[in-house]
């Protein structure tokens, strides 16, 4: 998934200004919308069966669900499904936390390493060695990704990269 026009640019601005935990929710929103987008892609035009299958009580009303639905409709392959599932970990952890916690927080980072789209991605451009992922520590990871240029891009640029390819 990529910004599909000027519509998305607010969304995307919102996520850039929000808090940790706002910017992972979001992201995340945003993620589920275009997967419906994509799975309703290859569904029969019905609107009210479409409608009570999407609902949040309906069969595909959940994000892991979707996972799995756009993984065995062909719209991704296995890796691509398995970082939707980790993005929805992420989303979860933020979410249902009462207590304050940012992409620097251990349980998160433990969580968000398993992520490998951005790694994929960068891997694809000439030059870039996927080894400049590094991890630290279980206690404190120091994670980081570097772009094919050098750059380091920081743990909440690199959730909201994952979450909107």
């Amino acid at each position: 998934m990529q910004i599909a026009g000027a519509h998305d640019v607010p969304v995307t601005d919102e996520i850039f200004k929000a808090t940790d935990r706002g910017a992972a929710i979001l992201a995340t929103s945003w993620l589920d919308d275009y997967l419906i987008a994509a799975i309703k892609s290859k569904l029969l035009d019905d609107k009210d069966t479409i409608k009570k299958l999407f609902k949040p009580s309906g069969a595909l009303g959940g994000l892991s669900v979707k996972t799995d639905v756009g993984f065995v409709l062909k719209l991704y392959g296995k890796e691509t499904r398995d970082d939707l599932h980790h993005i929805a970990g992420v989303r979860n952890l933020f979410a249902h936390w009462s207590k304050t916690i940012d992409f620097g927080s251990r349980d998160i980072r433990t969580a968000f390493e398993k992520l490998t789209i951005t790694d994929r991605i960068f891997a694809a451009h000439e030059g870039h060695e996927p080894k400049a992922r590094q991890t630290g520590s279980p206690l404190n990871p120091p994670f980081k990704t570097l772009t094919p240029s050098g750059e380091t891009i920081a743990p909440k640029m690199r959730f909201t990269i994952s979450a909107s390819v």
